[in-house]
């Protein structure tokens, strides 16, 4: 397909997304821009002088009225408002746990698929998803019937610890919640609810992790875990704290730039192997992480991007994946618009992989003086070329900035994969015998116990981290755009000289 055929239609539909989730636009607008871009592709027929740059419009403006409807029709499928009479009271909710129960350090959460409201002794008969929160015991877990009794509230946006404040209405909209109840009595109804898959995959990854806590002691299995399948709950907050100011939160995390750095950390570790075995197995084990966490559409999300870029980085076709990326990008926000500006793992999911992709070789070249060997040159240009170019986006978004980050990345992610095998082999072999998992799970401990030292020890230095109550929009955006023109200008040295 023609470059600027290819473009006008992706730039067109993300657009018309873009705009629709600041701005209410109507039918009224989707069928005047159709209108528009049938008038120029109508003249790009009929003139030939002006074919090419009218038919670019038209397919542009085409395509942005298809992102106006998209969002349009998702906006309007949302059953937003049915229970706003019942906002502020006491009500008894019933419903069944249909996703991972979040554990916290004191309380579980949990998004409820609630069919049922009684208020005063009336029932009423809903389809609503519900954000509950509740004492950590009794726990609860995916495909339970549960009756949920509590003060039915909308949530509100509100200012984080770093003073900036946060969009939590649009966070929870991304996963159509539009209500939540904290606080919760919980009752459980029985459970047998759930996909029975789904229930498998589930309970095989939560006797994995008490596999793991039987042959590796806290806190090196949270941390473990946290590496193999993104559970954090256990870690602790001054813990959780130090892994955000040495910038290693990604590790611990289920996002896309936690598993883009661990797809690249993986093909490198397989370099001994063909370019094929290469991807082949590295994006086996992306779709093994994925299921193993439960398969959710943000590790989906983030394992599709992550498996693109493992296939750039070992062919070299960055120009072809690319493509390829904003295509597998835009049949994500066809399936749900919302992420596009309120879903922050998937902006990073994306970033991560441009980075990876178009950054990161630039650092490989600078970081020359550093060893190959176990690929550390490769992991270090990695890490440092995605954090560079997410950078502006995490000030912005978060306000977060740590000073020794390259450090600790650097002296951290090499070690990452050989972490993962060694403790995947303490579960696995656990299931047998837990004395055949003791020897690797100590091989997985004394790595596991050098991480959380340098984290702690790295954590605890004055100014590690630099709180940013406020990022300019507009320095973001000029950052970014003298990143693409340094990029652009460092690739076509690069097609000048081949």
């Amino acid at each position: 397909m023609n470059n600027r055929i290819f473009l006008s239609i992706i730039f067109g539909f993300l657009t018309g997304v873009l705009i629709s989730s600041f701005f209410s636009l109507g039918l009224s607008v989707v069928i005047f821009t159709a209108l528009l871009g049938v008038t120029f592709l109508l003249i790009s027929i009929l003139d030939k002088g002006l074919q090419k740059t009218f038919l670019t419009i038209s397919i542009f403006l085409l395509c942005f009225a298809s992102g106006v409807l998209r969002f349009h029709a998702k906006d309007i499928q949302e059953p937003k408002h049915v229970l706003d009479n019942f906002v502020e009271e006491s009500v008894i909710i019933e419903g069944v746990i249909k996703s991972e129960v979040s554990r916290r350090e004191a309380s579980q959460r949990i998004i409820l698929s609630a069919d049922k409201l009684s208020f005063r002794g009336v029932d009423y008969f809903i389809e609503q998803k519900i954000l509950v929160s509740t004492e950590l015991f009794p726990e609860f877990s995916y495909g339970e019937r549960v009756a949920v009794n509590g003060k039915l509230q909308k949530p509100k946006d509100f200012i984080t610890d770093v003073g900036k404040e946060f969009d939590y209405i649009n966070y929870l909209k991304r996963e159509s919640v539009y209500y939540t109840v904290s606080f919760a009595e919980v009752k459980s109804l029985g459970d047998g609810y759930g996909d029975r898959l789904k229930s498998g995959i589930l309970g095989l990854k939560n006797k994995f992790l008490y596999m793991l806590g039987q042959v590796i002691p806290a806190p090196e299995s949270s941390l473990l875990s946290g590496l193999l399948l993104g559970a954090k709950s256990s870690l602790g907050e001054e813990l959780q704290r130090d892994f955000v100011n040495t910038g290693l939160v990604h590790i611990i995390v289920l996002s896309g730039y936690n598993v883009t750095i661990i797809a690249e950390a993986l093909i490198k570790v397989l370099s001994f192997a063909s370019v094929t075995a290469g991807i082949y197995f590295g994006s086996l084990a992306i779709i093994i992480f994925a299921i193993m966490t439960g398969a959710g559409a943000t590790i989906i999300r983030a394992s599709i991007m992550a498996i693109l870029a493992l296939v750039a980085r070992a062919t070299g076709r960055s120009y072809e994946i690319t493509r390829a990326l904003l295509v597998a990008g835009v049949i994500m926000i066809l399936q749900n618009p919302y992420i596009l500006v309120f879903d922050i793992s998937f902006q990073l999911s994306f970033m991560a992989t441009l980075g990876l992709i178009y950054v990161a070789p630039i650092f490989h070249k600078w970081f020359y003086f550093l060893p190959e060997r176990f690929g550390i040159r490769e992991i270090a240009g990695s890490t440092i070329g995605v954090q560079v170019f997410v950078l502006p986006f995490i000030l912005y978004k978060m306000g977060n900035l740590s000073i020794v980050a390259p450090i600790t990345n650097i002296l951290i992610l090499p070690f990452v994969p050989i972490t993962m095998l060694f403790g995947f082999l303490a579960g696995t072999m656990s299931f047998i015998s837990p004395t055949l998992g003791f020897p690797f799970g100590w091989v997985a401990y004394m790595l596991l116990h050098f991480k959380i030292y340098i984290v702690e020890k790295f954590g605890s230095i004055p100014f590690a981290n630099i709180e940013i109550a406020s990022f300019p929009l507009t320095l973001v955006i000029i950052l970014y755009v003298a990143l693409v023109w340094y990029l652009v200008r460092f690739y076509k040295k690069i097609d000048d000289v081949l």
